[in-house]
Parts: structure tokens; sequence; C-alpha cells
């Protein structure tokens, strides 16, 4: 079977990559600043994952993080519970858009 021959494409017929004006890093590099300017006042966790081996897994896990001032449980009941309060300021947003 005989394929008929390709043409050569010169450069102004390539296809261009258009270049596009979103600039990932830069919106990345704001969207961190901006996630940082929130304040957890607190954290509270009450979990129970329905599996009594895995629960009593984590229950030595979430007393050794629970020490350090957030509160974590495990339970055997069924309860799912998780209350976070965070604070931010309209000024730290702005200043984090801005600069």
């Amino acid at each position: 079977m005989a394929y008929p021959k390709k043409k050569k494409l010169s450069k102004d017929n390539k296809s261009k990559k258009k270049k596009s004006k979103f600039n990932f890093r830069k919106y990345k590099r704001k969207i961190i600043r901006m996630i940082k300017t929130f304040k957890i006042k607190s954290f509270f966790v009450n979990l129970d994952t329905d599996d009594y081996i895995l629960n009593g897994y984590l229950y030595p896990v979430f007393y050794f993080l629970g020490k350090r001032g957030e509160h974590l449980n495990i339970n055997f009941q069924g309860d799912l519970e998780i209350n976070i309060v965070a604070e931010n300021r309209l000024y730290k947003m702005i200043r984090a858009m801005l600069f």
C-alpha cells in the first residue's frame, strides 16, 4: 500500500502555542497569602469511623495530638462532629491581595 507523502510545514504554518494571560504562580502566592491571614481560634473534632479496629488505632494518635491544645476525640457511638472557628480582618485580606 502506498501512502501519500506528507507535506512539510513551514515555520509559519506550524501550530503556535498561545500564551495564556493567567499566571498560576502569581495567583498561587496570593491565595497562600490570603489563607495565612486567617487565625484559627478553636478547633474541635469528635470522630467515629464506624470501624472499631480503626478507632482503636486512632485513639492514641488523637490523644497525643490533642495535647497541643486542639480538642481531638475518638468515640465509639457513631457521632461525627467538627467545629472550626476562624477569624479574619478585612484589612489583612486587602493587604494580602495588593502586596
